[in-house]
């Protein structure tokens, strides 16, 4: 699975703090960008990529040819762009303040819901096979504390605000709009999870019941690589209960991922959890493609167990190895932060 990010594309890399225009299109230079690497992985003999689209779902980034109809539909009339108690467009600096002066997204308008929806939709649908999408990364999304009204990056009572120092800017509306937008935004990136099911099978990262790793995820101890973490993972998993379809993101960095790391994330996996390592050069399919990826895993036999002596914090986990019943051993000892996995015979 291969994200671009707009960072990524001549758009994005070369004009901040300015926007380039939408004749830019951003979001077409990554669909392009994705055919030279399935190109790429062809020629190695590798599966075929999952491309995944980033597609704000808050910031209307004028860097995307997108943004042109956000523009045709304020001239017609229709209020695309968010605006505040006041009535006025509101203006936001995005989260490091990289870029500023973007416009948002009004999710109470039935006409920008059915336009960011067909964005993703056309995107599917490219006649050039190669550059298809897959699925899209819903950055700011509503599972992220990204809405209006009281939320992590100190927000008041509906009150939206982004930006860092100078650049934070906090806009007010009513209760009322607050309430809709918030539900309109759920609803649209829940729909198009949705349908991406349906056609694509490909996710909706930050999807409305997903959560990308931070410190909520273990206070006090964040690390590079929270595929590494079990109890991380599991505090994760366990603090989500009662909401069906979570989909957490066990975030790390690149490399060769080391054999205790993919025991500790093995060994308290659970449906809904995937491992996100992020990697910026040119050797993206050499720093993200492991020998371990051919082995045929299969489904856990159960949960991880705990063995020896009562709080010997060592656990192990069986997984239906491969079509003919072998399995899979994971062993993990939480206190060494050592751990193995053993496949069946003649496996990496």
């Amino acid at each position: 699975m291969v994200t671009i990010e707009k960072w990524y594309t001549s758009c994005g890399s070369a004009g901040p703090p300015h926007q380039s225009g939408p004749s830019c299109a951003a979001e077409h230079k990554a669909e392009k960008l994705h055919g030279r690497i399935r190109a790429e992985a062809k020629k190695l003999k590798l599966p075929r990529p999952t491309a995944i689209l980033y597609w704000n779902s808050m910031f209307d980034f004028s860097m995307y040819a997108a943004h042109q109809y956000m523009l045709d539909l304020e001239a017609a009339g229709v209020h695309a762009f968010l605006r505040d108690i006041s009535g006025s467009v509101i203006s936001l600096c995005n989260d490091g303040n990289a870029y500023c002066n973007i416009t948002t997204y009004d999710w109470t308008q039935p006409a920008v819901r059915e336009f960011w929806i067909d964005t993703v939709v056309n995107a599917t649908t490219n006649p050039v096979e190669d550059e298809r999408i897959d699925g899209i990364f819903a950055d700011h999304s509503a599972n992220e504390g990204t809405r209006i009204g009281v939320g992590p990056n100190g927000q008041g009572v509906n009150q939206l605000c982004n930006g860092k120092g100078a650049g934070r800017s906090c806009y007010n509306f009513t209760a009322d709009f607050a309430a809709r937008f918030n539900s309109w935004h759920w609803w649209v990136t829940n729909y198009t999870q949705d349908l991406l099911s349906k056609t694509t099978g490909g996710p909706v990262i930050q999807g409305p019941l997903g959560s990308m790793n931070n410190a909520t995820w273990a206070p006090g101890h964040i690390t590079d690589s929270m595929y590494c973490d079990f109890d991380s993972i599991r505090r994760a998993q366990s603090s989500q209960m009662g909401r069906e379809g979570a989909i957490f993101e066990a975030r790390g960095l690149c490399g060769n991922i080391k054999e205790h790391c993919l025991a500790a994330y093995l060994a308290a996996v659970e449906v809904g959890t995937y491992i996100h390592c992020t990697y910026n050069g040119d050797d993206l399919l050499k720093e993200t493609v492991f020998d371990e990826m051919d082995n045929e895993l299969g489904p856990p036999t159960g949960p991880a167990v705990e063995v020896g002596k009562k709080g010997s914090n060592v656990w192990v986990r069986h997984f239906k190895g491969t079509s003919d019943g072998r399995t899979t051993v994971v062993t993990y000892d939480n206190n060494k932060h050592t751990g193995t996995v053993v496949w069946p015979a003649g496996r990496v």
